[in-house]
């Protein structure tokens, strides 16, 4: 499991293409395994060719508790295989 955190852009904010230029290159090289985005600023990635490609979109603060529910839910056998895009 991989965590990254996403660089800056020039005025200090968070640079959401990072984010979204790794999660093609996942899905790009064929995996298909669940991909979790913690972000404080969602709406960077509703409505983007992204947002199909991850499985689930969480919103910071997340407490580790919900984050590892979530971990478990996306990667047991009985998962469905939209969750796995």
């Amino acid at each position: 499991m991989a965590f990254r955190k996403v660089g800056r852009n020039a005025s200090g904010q968070p640079d959401a293409r990072e984010g979204m230029a790794l999660i093609r290159r996942i899905r790009e090289a064929g995996y298909r395994l669940p991909v979790i985005v913690l972000t404080g600023w969602p709406e960077d990635l509703y409505g983007q060719p992204e947002e199909r490609m991850v499985s689930r979109i969480m919103v910071k603060p997340v407490g580790i508790p919900v984050l590892l529910e979530t971990i478990a839910e996306l990667t047991s056998a009985s998962a469905p295989s939209r969750n796995l895009p």
